[in-house]
């Protein structure tokens, strides 16, 4: 889907997916010192089948990244998300040191 932006509201807990101005999914979060707590994804019904998820997990673990912070994935999306694209493996702090 053309026209979307995904924007980080530090004050709700959340990266937000908007299209047309619309919240239309988040990832809701909490921030505990430099790590986020990533709790629930969820996408509107109506714009589901789109591969729209997958878009706001990447842009949320660039952000992320961006800001030298670390992800808990207790999301099972963001976990399976992370599974699959393990070039987003060290950004998950319950996976640091496990290879060590």
């Amino acid at each position: 889907m053309e026209n979307v932006e995904i924007v980080r509201d530090r004050n709700a807990g959340r990266f937000e997916l908007r299209a047309q101005g619309q919240r239309i999914g988040a990832i809701d979060y909490v921030q505990r010192g430099s790590q986020i707590v990533m709790t629930h994804t969820q996408v509107s019904e109506d714009y589901s089948g789109q591969g729209l998820a997958a878009t706001l997990v990447e842009a949320a673990l660039q952000d992320v990244r961006a800001n030298g912070e670390s992800v808990v994935p207790d999301c099972a999306y963001v976990r399976g998300y992370i599974r699959t694209h393990p070039q987003w493996s060290d950004l998950d702090a319950t996976q640091q040191g496990a290879n060590a």
